[in-house]
């Protein structure tokens, strides 16, 4: 098989282009035979992974694994779209990755796989998935993949996914390197000079904590005053005594450490932004909401007294991020799409270069910074619940049915019928 990569080419790229890298897969399938993949991923030692093996050794639970990796990946990959879904008995790791070919199927193997041994050896148990599904067909040969999880795997199902019992996940972590934690608070007082720490020992604290959880992506409010035993109010209330907002304290912490790592590492600009949480406002979870489920909403609200003097807050059943709701469009059509997140600052110049008026412009990067951009507004609501006796839609469900309708099918600058 010829290969449009030779080696000394291959020692000077960032990276395998994607379809190159599913073809190699495809290719040593053929060659090696079935399995391929999955014994591939149990090879995988954490060292074998940067800087997301790195942030993986500041893990306390099993749990946090998965997280960091779906931060990392939704900003130094645009072909692998990871999502945790926590629930009380069974949680699930989803892979929003279309097999559009038989080489990216093997890769999702490869990845489940890998990351399976991972959450082994950091817990130094030998705790299994409770069950694996594929999108893609089956091999005819499933023995290595059966070993391999050490539970009953399924495939051609509707999604990738990866179940484990929730209190598995919360299991403590057997290897967390406290050197590393250790490292970063030793920092703390060369890089919270811009935070005017010495003003006070509550910012100091909050630096610190915001610094520990940026790898698996921004803190809420809710959990760092957790961490410090204080209510969100009483929280907020001591920022505002101290002249700060949360959200100010976030950005202030990522600027901090971004210049430090630039000061102190040769990472790269992405492995930089993975550690900081800089990903523009692409990687902020929203509660994208139908707006049927609106109306709904409003009808009810006007015709029954009881929701007199209530605020009714209409979200959707859970939060996604650009990425998330580009993997699930894919999804429901089929397509191979892939969603680039662009800065905020590139927005705006390409609005400007549109035409848009510079309101429009100033409205809509205030939109995107203020209100989407805001971890406070990441909040989600029982008001559908609670007024229409049902959930809300699901994101999952509106793709579906908008894309039985034809209407992302047709070919650009055709007007819709």
């Amino acid at each position: 098989m010829q290969f449009a990569w030779s080696e000394e080419e291959l020692s000077t790229v960032p990276a395998v282009p994607a379809d190159d890298f599913f073809a190699l897969h495809e290719y040593l399938d053929d060659l090696l035979g079935p399995g391929f993949a999955v014994r591939v991923g149990q090879q995988m030692k954490i060292d074998d992974y940067g800087v997301l093996g790195l942030s993986w050794r500041t893990c306390s639970q099993a749990k946090e694994i998965y997280e960091h990796s779906e931060r990392y990946f939704k900003l130094l990959s645009n072909t692998y779209v990871f999502k945790v879904v926590s629930q009380p008995v069974e949680s699930k790791i989803l892979l929003y990755r279309a097999p559009y070919r038989r080489g990216l199927g093997l890769s999702n193997e490869a990845t489940f796989s890998a990351s399976v041994v991972v959450l082994r050896a950091m817990t130094e148990t030998n705790i299994s998935p409770l069950s694996v599904a594929f999108l893609h067909t089956a091999p005819a040969d499933t023995t290595a993949q059966r070993a391999a999880f050490g539970c009953p795997v399924h495939f051609e199902q509707p999604q990738n996914i990866l179940a484990y019992r929730t209190a598995d996940l919360h299991l403590p972590t057997a290897k967390a390197d406290t050197s590393i934690n250790q490292f970063l608070v030793a920092k703390v007082a060369e890089a919270t000079a811009d935070l005017r720490v010495g003003e006070s020992g509550l910012i100091a604290q909050v630096d610190t904590l915001i610094r520990h959880a940026l790898p698996g992506g921004i803190p809420s409010i809710a959990k760092i005053g957790q961490q410090l035993n204080m209510s969100n109010r009483t929280f907020t209330r001591r920022l505002s005594a101290e002249g700060v907002t949360f959200r100010e304290l976030i950005q202030r912490t990522q600027e901090s450490l971004a210049r430090q790592l630039l000061r102190t590492t040769d990472q790269s600009m992405a492995e930089i932004a993975f550690q900081a949480e800089f990903s523009e406002q692409s990687a902020f979870s929203r509660a994208f909401v139908d707006v049927n489920d609106i109306a709904e909403v409003a009808v009810q609200a006007l015709l029954h007294d009881e929701y007199d003097g209530q605020t009714l807050e209409v979200t959707g059943p859970r939060t996604l991020t650009s990425a998330e709701v580009v993997a699930e469009i894919a999804l429901a059509t089929g397509r191979n799409i892939t969603y680039q997140a662009v800065s905020l600052g590139t927005y705006r110049v390409a609005l400007q270069e549109a035409g848009l008026p510079k309101d429009y412009v100033w409205l809509l990067g205030y939109l995107f910074e203020e209100v989407l951009g805001n971890p406070a507004n990441q909040t989600l609501s029982q008001d559908v619940q609670k007024v229409l006796g049902r959930p809300a839609t699901d994101f999952s469900d509106y793709a579906k049915s908008i894309a039985a309708t034809g209407l992302w099918h047709q070919p650009v600058g055709q007007p819709m019928q």
